[in-house]
């Protein structure tokens, strides 16, 4: 006797089915809101594509969490309206995501806060890089002010020096963000 649970049963597993198909390309490896979905195509197309044009390998798995990665930030560049230079067409449509991917990373990055203070430390420990004048040193210890680049002019490379310092962090922390948002659920490391 068919039963509602039976029922239920073969209605849940005809849905898993009929989503990843007995083609493995369309295999769905995480899946999100709003549309979003990573299928082991993509997951070979972007293992390709880095093989191809980078020295580069890894594991499978950081594959599949390079992959969902690059898409979900691509999929959030195209929402905030970033879109790839006219000068960069035209391009293969993995490498389009891999751009929109970093064009968002870029905009994380330069929104970055950093605190002034954490800039002006980073400018006091590391004053003997930032000397314009060698002639006016002398031969004591202390290096007088005007000696040294203005703080003012190098406030921005140092914001930038130390982002750079950090970006891999910060770049899983806006993964981990996403996966929230999205509410990325699949096959993949979730940035953790």
């Amino acid at each position: 006797m068919i039963t509602a649970l039976s029922l239920f049963i073969a209605a849940m597993a005809a849905t898993v089915l009929a989503e990843t198909s007995s083609d493995n390309g369309s295999l769905i490896i995480a899946k999100g809101d709003h549309g979003f979905i990573v299928t082991r195509q993509d997951v070979e197309d972007l293992t390709r594509f880095m093989e191809e044009h980078m020295a580069f390998e890894t594991t499978p798995e950081a594959f599949r969490e390079y992959a969902v990665r690059t898409l979900l930030f691509a999929k959030e560049a195209h929402r905030r309206g970033l879109q790839v230079p006219d000068s960069f067409r035209p391009l293969a449509p993995v490498h389009v995501q891999i751009v929109l991917a970093e064009a968002y990373l870029n905009q994380v990055l330069d929104d970055y806060a950093l605190d002034p203070v954490v800039i002006e430390s980073y400018y006091r420990a590391h004053f003997e890089d930032f000397v314009a004048r060698p002639d006016a040193l002398g031969t004591k210890n202390l290096i007088p002010e005007e000696a040294l680049v203005s703080l003012e002019s190098l406030k921005e490379p140092i914001r930038k020096t130390l982002v750079g310092l950090v970006r891999q962090r910060i770049a899983e922390q806006a993964f981990r963000r996403l996966v929230e948002t999205y509410h990325v659920t699949g096959e993949f490391s979730h940035g953790s």
